[in-house]
């Protein structure tokens, strides 16, 4: 069995109750592949670093795992994309101090939004800019030090596919991800099945 866990923040809470309702997105799933959801609505790098035992324990055993986070993050006015890719790097760094040791964690890159965030967090235009720097910068950097930790983009979502608040994809936006996750899981057991991770 190839398995799989999606580790991230709201994204991945959704997508779990998506495909409750609607099992069928999950068809082009290989028989012998589990894609199993972990994570939590507004997980952020501080809170698994402060108590890593807690989010780690359950990512031991996997083959894979694909990361989403990031996005609660970078609303901080405090925190910059550098300093978030190096989260991102502690991050792994973590997983073999915990024995975590998948053979191969994917870093999905974080989506830009359409609407205003809360009060208190950096402006629309500044998380986007953000968000795509940190994007950028991770992709160099997963590239030079890490030949097993790679990234990959998402499809973009645009207005008609996000819920009012901007942040929050509608079911139709869920699709999409969902469809996302399945096609890079689909080509990840392709290469595993060829022995190329």
């Amino acid at each position: 069995m190839f398995r799989v866990a999606l580790f991230g923040h709201s994204f991945v809470v959704r997508m779990q109750r998506f495909r409750s309702d609607h099992p069928e997105c999950m068809n082009r799933l290989p028989e012998d592949c589990s894609l199993e959801t972990k994570g939590h609505s507004g997980l952020i790098f501080s809170r698994i670093f402060a108590d890593p035992s807690k989010y780690l324990t359950s990512l031991k055993g996997y083959d894979v795992i694909l990361v989403d986070l990031g996005t609660n993050d970078l609303c901080d006015k405090h925190l910059t994309p550098s300093m978030m890719v190096e989260r991102s790097m502690e991050l792994v760094h973590l997983f073999t101090e915990y024995d975590v040791r998948p053979k191969c964690v994917i870093f999905l890159s974080v989506l830009q939004r359409t609407g205003t965030l809360r009060q208190g967090q950096v402006p629309l235009n500044t998380f986007n800019h953000r968000a795509r720097k940190y994007n950028a910068q991770l992709t160099e950097r997963v590239k030079d030090m890490f030949p097993k930790v790679h990234t990959r983009s998402q499809a973009k979502c645009n207005h008609p596919k996000y819920n009012l608040d901007g942040c929050h994809l509608t079911d139709e936006g869920l699709q999409v991800y969902v469809s996302n996750i399945v096609h890079i899981v689909v080509r990840l057991k392709k290469s595993f099945d060829q022995g190329k991770i």
